[in-house]
């Protein structure tokens, strides 16, 4: 909405059965640059935040629209989550937090229910 101006994208992300989240990224950086770059996955927990997974992707040398790619979670729960984007020693590069919401499966019995008023 026009009000979070400070969102960029969708930050609420409303997951039915069977969805992945895709994370895109893109990555500007110099010619002389080899590295691996890691999509960090963290969710948020009672106790605060806990990483649930780390995929790789190799970077290699500069380009003028800089290097793309994505990273999907089909596995996840309801809530906050954060997808940080760090270099092999851990020196973190990027983030972006959204939240989670699941919505019940619409199985055919649901499909047909109607209300009587």
């Amino acid at each position: 909405p026009w009000y979070k101006f400070w969102e960029r994208g969708a930050q609420t992300f409303i997951a039915e059965p069977n969805d992945k989240i895709y994370c895109f990224t893109s990555i500007f950086v110099p010619s002389f640059f080899k590295e691996s770059i890691n999509m960090e996955w963290w969710y948020k927990t009672a106790q605060g935040w806990s990483k649930t997974d780390t995929v790789p992707m190799q970077v290699m040398g500069g380009r003028d629209l800089g290097f793309r790619g994505y990273t999907t979670k089909q596995n996840f729960a309801d809530g906050e989550m954060q997808v940080r984007v760090t270099t092999s020693d851990g020196r973190e590069m990027g983030r972006i937090y959204f939240t989670v919401q699941k919505t019940p499966s619409m199985t055919p019995d649901r499909l047909f229910q109607s209300e009587t008023y």
